[in-house]
């Protein structure tokens, strides 16, 4: 079965069993970010933290057979 995830704006598919393996990895990685600031004002610092994971946007949806290979034959579209 193929499942469809959100990672960040981006979606992908794939086994149903590797989307579910990647949100648990995913659900146990802690959160870094830089925040740049001016030398004055004490300069880039760097920052590492535990997230909710439900905040974080990933998604995982089930899709059918049929589903799939519709979409499959639509292919990538067209650019606007």
């Amino acid at each position: 079965m193929k499942a469809v995830t959100q990672l960040g704006y981006r979606e992908y598919v794939m086994e149903a069993k590797d989307a579910l393996a990647i949100l648990e990895i995913v659900a146990t990685a802690e959160r870094y970010e830089t925040k740049w600031r001016k030398e004055e004002d004490g300069g880039t610092s760097y920052h590492v933290w535990t997230d909710t994971p439900a905040r974080d946007g990933s998604t995982l949806r089930l899709i059918s057979d049929d589903h799939y290979r519709i979409a499959k034959l639509a292919g990538e579209p067209p650019k606007d």
